[in-house]
């Protein structure tokens, strides 16, 4: 089994709540790399390739925050908005 018990003092390790370093140290070298290679006019040149345009969309993934913060007005009366799309859809429909 373990060498500690239920209830045991932590000892040693990261305080709570302290920052990793690695990710800003990737962060700047991602940064540094990306100048080197022509900035944005180079990773357009590279991305408008078909082949890497799945690897742009991947990159950018991982690059944007993983939540955000909004604030939603649920009061608000969407049932016009509904019947409207509706409308929309079998006219659509109907044009084909």
């Amino acid at each position: 089994m373990g060498k500690f018990k239920d209830g045991h003092e932590k000892v040693g390790g990261r305080a709570k709540g302290a920052k990793n370093k690695t990710p800003g140290d990737v962060k700047e070298w991602f940064l540094a790399t990306f100048e080197e290679l022509g900035g944005v006019k180079g990773m357009s040149d590279h991305f408008t390739i078909a082949k890497n345009k799945t690897h742009f969309y991947t990159l950018l993934a991982k690059l944007l925050p993983k939540t955000i913060e909004a604030t939603l007005d649920v009061n608000r009366d969407i049932a016009g908005q509904f019947e409207r799309d509706e409308r929309a859809d079998k006219r659509a429909k109907a044009n084909k």
